[in-house]
């Protein structure tokens, strides 16, 4: 059956839980890093 799974849905849910708060983590402190006065990435252009 499709739905039967060996993992269990708490350790799924889990896992995607911690890897987007990692995710938001991240994109925060980049932000930051372009906001934030006295930062080496302060008020830094786009990549492309």
């Amino acid at each position: 059956m499709l739905l039967e799974s060996a993992v269990p849905s708490s350790t799924i849910f889990g896992s995607e839980f911690l890897g987007t708060m990692v995710m938001v983590m991240m994109g925060t402190g980049v932000v930051a890093n372009v906001t934030f006065h006295k930062t080496k990435g302060y008020d830094a252009e786009h990549c492309s």
